[in-house]
């Protein structure tokens, strides 16, 4: 029986087992061709044990809703369950899954609720319409409360684990943003539904606050990120992954700015300048933090692409826009602070309309 052995090369040019060539009288179904594949001479990298088989696939399952027919056979239909089809889940496992992510809804309702109390181009019934979307609010706010409360009594492990891992711990600040909105609401529908004389103890009241909200935003944005950067190497952040999230834990720090402005409204002007003064450099802190994540943020488009949550991108926008609003909102409330100090004190200058002692020299 002749055989013929034949030596081939792989596209790569890598040196294949030779296919020895044996004549078959049955035609066989390889039409007589019998391919031996030797054993590899084992070389300086070889390992020492051979590798072990590699299981075939299983075979994809079938279902009897796919109809598209024979060809289509070997794939999987995934379709979504109506959900008076889906099982039902008792309230106290669904308690389980409730983040504080829920508080972004109490965040856009107050942010409607407040741009419709300080909208320039008013018509008759558009407070009464924002005072209704802010009490809708309040009524969010303590359902989501209530529970966030309830999921850390029956399930008391997930009390860490909402300010250990960041998927949460990320949206932590969301409460303390939601009170600031809430905070400012306040003072705006006061101001257009109660009577001036109201407006002294609702002064207080926001001077307290005030101060109360920027102390323990500070301490929490100072905790959050020692967390986040002390977490286990598993759970920590990857730049691959970033999303502008991130800016989140200063975020309520910066927003003490924009409560700042309607704090300082209806104080004395030694109290307001003060309040003025922490706002601008909460303000300013904020926004140094979040430039700083924009840095990241930009090398991580540039070198991993979008992200797949792209409705999360509005976040960046927020800090450029509140500084600006606050800056603009200052240069008035500053100016009309430093007037009433200026004439309470009896010192002449720019400030308090009167010549200063430059001009009546030059007089």
């Amino acid at each position: 029986m002749a055989t013929e052995a034949i030596d081939y090369q792989s596209e790569a040019g890598s040196r294949r087992p030779s296919v020895i060539r044996l004549p078959d009288s049955g035609g066989g179904a390889n039409g007589g061709v019998h391919v031996l594949e030797p054993k590899p001479e084992p070389g300086p990298h070889a390992p020492m044990h051979p590798a072990p088989p590699i299981p075939s696939p299983a075979p994809a399952p079938q279902f009897p809703s796919d109809r598209r027919g024979s060809h289509a056979s070997s794939f999987i239909v995934l379709e979504r369950v109506p959900t008076f089809l889906q099982p039902s889940i008792p309230w106290r496992d669904r308690l389980l899954h409730f983040t504080f992510a829920w508080y972004t809804v109490t965040m856009s309702t107050s942010g409607v609720a407040l741009v419709l109390a300080i909208a320039p181009k008013r018509f008759p019934g558009l407070s009464t319409i924002g005072l209704v979307i802010f009490l809708l609010d309040l009524i969010f706010f303590l359902f989501i409360t209530l529970c966030i409360s309830l999921r850390f009594v029956l399930y008391r492990h997930t009390f860490r684990r909402a300010f250990t891992r960041p998927s949460e711990a990320l949206f932590v600040p969301t409460l303390l943003l939601s009170l600031a909105a809430i905070i400012s609401n306040i003072a705006e529908y006061t101001r257009l539904f109660l009577s001036p004389r109201m407006g002294r103890p609702t002064a207080r009241f926001l001077e307290v606050a005030f101060w109360g909200y920027i102390s323990v935003t500070f301490a929490m944005s100072i905790l959050q990120y020692h967390l986040l950067f002390t977490v286990k190497p598993e759970r920590r952040l990857l730049v691959s992954s970033m999303t502008p999230a991130w800016i989140l834990p200063i975020f309520p720090v910066m927003l003490a700015g924009t409560l700042a402005g309607g704090a300082a409204r209806e104080l004395p002007a030694e109290r307001a300048v003060a309040i003025l003064a922490a706002g601008l450099a909460a303000q300013g802190l904020g926004f140094l933090v979040s430039a700083f994540f924009y840095a990241t943020y930009l090398s991580r488009l540039m070198a991993f692409g979008l992200p797949a949550q792209r409705p999360g991108m509005f976040i960046a926008v927020g800090p450029p826009s509140f500084t600006w609003y606050v800056a603009f909102l200052f240069v008035w409330l500053c100016l009309e602070s430093f007037v009433r100090v200026g004439k309470r004190s009896g010192v002449a200058g720019c400030f308090t309309g009167e010549p200063t002692l430059e001009r009546r020299l030059t007089d």
